[in-house]
């Protein structure tokens, strides 16, 4: 993965997309070291299309940051969609905020 992301930076100037992503308080140090190593080269990178939340839940293990990690996951995309102008008429109908971003 850190890979991969070094060769994306180096071919792209943009990461036009909206993430969330966390970390468990209770995970193993040297996972946790590696999930804030990433966040950490992430937001250096200052794409300007990137919307990005990052959250450490305390007290918790690797699996239990699910629920709380899905469902700001997903309050992220809503508030997104809302702040988005209504549609004009012949635009596209029926087009889900949920699909991804061009």
């Amino acid at each position: 993965m850190f890979q991969r992301q070094a060769a994306f930076a180096a071919a792209h100037k943009d990461l036009a997309v909206r993430l969330f992503m966390s970390g468990a308080g209770e995970e193993s140090p040297g996972y946790l070291a590696q999930v804030r190593w990433f966040d950490e080269r992430l937001q250096s990178r200052h794409y300007p299309g990137l919307r990005y939340k990052w959250r450490l839940v305390d007290g918790e293990r690797h699996s239990g940051t699910k629920p709380e990690s899905y469902n700001r996951a997903v309050r992220l995309r809503v508030r997104a969609a809302r702040r988005q102008p209504e549609r004009q008429v012949g635009a596209q109908p029926n087009v889900s905020p949920f699909q991804p971003q061009r």
